[in-house]
């Protein structure tokens, strides 16, 4: 959704943020769909001694591979902080992740949508690359934060048939883990 400003609904410092109003889906109802929008909004989170800020809220794993989450958010135009709370989510920052439904990688990139994307999912540089354009096709769809990631989780269609997040226990639950992180970060 394009507003009249020409941007996409969920840059647009003017358009109504999904997760309010009397209709729309929520994870607890308190704003914080404001807070994450504005911080999507917002863009990187900057750097401190080479390495971006949100890194020492992590594990040594993240460091390894938080000069490429940077440059994956950057390349796709999200904050580099929400992108490194979903690839904890979904992989732990392991590349060699792989799960039960056979989601590969740092991104947990399902293979058809990698190849739609055209990356590499074993590849961890392209993986976050994929990673991170896909999160970004969410929030564009989407207009988002919340939407976005219930769509990384579960697939767009089940937030489009849902008309918000699905009543889906998992996918519930890894919203609400990633927004939780990214508003620590």
């Amino acid at each position: 959704m394009v507003h009249s400003a020409g941007l996409p609904a969920w840059l647009d410092p003017d358009a109504p943020i999904l997760g309010q109003g009397p209709t729309a889906p929520s994870l607890g109802g308190s704003g914080a769909a404001d807070v994450l929008l504005e911080r999507v909004r917002s863009g990187l989170a900057g750097a401190e001694g080479g390495q971006p800020t949100w890194v020492s809220a992590f594990g040594e794993s993240a460091r390894e591979w938080a000069p490429e989450i940077s440059a994956a958010a950057a390349e796709a135009g999200i904050d580099d902080r929400l992108l490194a709370a979903l690839v904890e989510a979904e992989s732990g920052f392991r590349a060699d992740a792989v799960s039960h439904a056979g989601a590969i990688g740092l991104a947990q990139l399902m293979p058809g949508t990698a190849d739609a994307l055209g990356v590499d999912p074993r590849d961890p540089v392209d993986n976050l690359r994929g990673g991170a354009q896909y999160l970004r096709e969410q929030l564009d769809r989407f207009g988002s934060v919340e939407e976005a990631l219930a769509a990384y989780n579960a697939g767009p269609h089940r937030v489009q048939q849902a008309g918000g997040i699905p009543n889906i226990t998992e996918t519930q639950n890894y919203v609400r883990t990633v927004t939780d992180r990214y508003a620590q970060l």
